[in-house]
Order: C-alpha cells, then structure tokens, then sequence
C-alpha cells in the first residue's frame, strides 16, 4: 500500500466524516437532528462507514484493487484457527486488564451483544479498520518501525473520532477525549499486530467489531481524566505489550525458517 494512496485515503476520510458529524453538531445547536432520531442516524452512519466508502472508491479507481478484489480482501472469513484464536486472546487482554484496573465494571452478559455483531461489523466501527490498519498503518511502516507507525495511526484514529464528543447524546459524548485518545492507541497497537501477523483485514474488522459489541456487557469508566487515565494507561500498555510480545514471536518464527 503505497503513501500516496494512504494520504488521500486518510484526507477524504476525514473530510466526508467531519463534514457530516459537523452538519449533525451544528443542526444539534437549533434543535435538530437529535441523536436517535431517524435522519440523525443514517448521517452517524454515514460518517462512521465513510472510512471504508472512502477507501473503496480509493483503491479501485487508482487500480490498485478491483471491486470483487476488495469485497474477497475485506471478508475474507476463512482464516487459520490460531489465527482467531490470537484474536480473542487479544480481546481477552483488553477487557480483562480493564477489569482489573477498573476501566470495565462487568455487568451482565448481554445477548444483544452477539445480535448486534452484524451492525458493529458493517456500519458501527469494524469496516473502518480497511483504512486505519490496511493502509494507513503498513503504509506508515514502510518509513516507520512498527511501534512509531502504531502510535501515528492510534493518534490519528482518535482525533478523526474528535466530532463526536461535541455531538450531544453520541456514545463518546461522556468521554473525555484524552482518555478516549490514550485507549485508542493501546487498540492501534493490538489491531496493527493482528494485521501485521496474520494479513488478515478481515480480522482487524471482526476484533474491532466484536470490541464494540461487548460494551454492552461492561460499564465503562472513561468520563473522567483524573479517575479514568491511570486505568486506561495501564490497560493500553497491556494490549502494547501483547502487541510487540505477538510481532516479535512472529518475526523469530519466520526468521527460523
């Protein structure tokens, strides 16, 4: 995935998503588009699929893949076992580092979690990873060691999410940014790792997707910096941690070959 691609990828994405939060925010200053209401959520969704529109129209007009190329990319399921299982051992260091640390109080298992998997997967989170970890990320890496390219894209993924927190009723309206920010860079770490072991978007998709589904089984303590950073910092240098420990294996495993 060449630079130039990336770029424009990254500053259509940017322009189309923070165009539409924007019209959100501002109609939301006269008391229109509420968050929920049936227009309001056809634009949040809009915006949160743009990555992923973006990309698409992206790599298809410059060639560098076809459509049927994108959609096989994207979805493609079939994946070794160890494969998925390093998945949800990647879930599991995330939700149980917060845990203890407080970050997550555990609530109850929520079946509307799994039903809701579909939604998270196409339109709420998980097709943004084609542009966050398919090509910005390996694009960063091709002049950046892997942990530097990780921290950019977690920082630039988390500042693309900065319309929402002025969106009055959006999931991230209660969150302090700062924090939002540092969580998201521990998850830059564990979804570059997961891309950069298996080549798999499709997991990058499913991991992120499945993240925000069992939100709905925990509570999450993110709203205030002072109580929320220590948690999540040390919840983000676990998932960084598991990050480099999975590359590194990787990288011995390949190099003994």
């Amino acid at each position: 995935m060449n630079t130039k691609i990336a770029y424009k990828t990254v500053i259509w994405t940017f322009c189309i998503a923070w165009a539409v939060f924007g019209c959100t925010i501002i109609a939301n200053q006269f008391g229109y588009l509420k968050f929920g209401t049936p227009i309001s959520t056809v634009l949040f969704f809009l915006g949160a699929m743009s990555p992923a529109i973006i990309a698409f129209m992206v790599l298809t007009k410059s060639k560098a893949m076809t459509a049927k190329h994108f959609f096989k990319t994207v979805f493609a399921v079939k994946q070794p076992v160890k494969m998925y299982l390093l998945e949800f051992g990647f879930v599991a260091v995330y939700f149980g580092a917060g845990s203890m640390t407080g970050l997550f109080e555990y609530d109850s298992f929520d079946y509307i979690s799994l039903l809701i998997l579909p939604l998270t997967l196409v339109v709420a989170g998980g097709l943004e990873e084609v542009v966050w970890r398919f090509i910005l990320n390996p694009a960063l890496e091709r002049k950046l060691p892997f942990a530097a390219a990780c921290l950019f894209t977690g920082v630039i993924w988390s500042i693309w999410h900065l319309p929402l927190f002025f969106m009055e009723g959006s999931p991230q309206s209660d969150m302090n940014f700062f924090v939002f920010s540092i969580g998201s860079i521990g998850l830059a770490f564990a979804y570059a790792a997961i891309y950069r072991v298996s080549k798999s978007v499709w997991l990058c998709v499913l991991i992120h997707a499945l993240n925000n589904s069992l939100y709905g089984s925990f509570i999450m303590n993110v709203d205030n910096f002072d109580t929320a950073a220590m948690p999540v910092a040390v919840t983000a240098v676990a998932l960084i941690i598991a990050s480099m420990l999975a590359v590194t294996m990787h990288k011995t495993k390949h190099v003994a070959a």
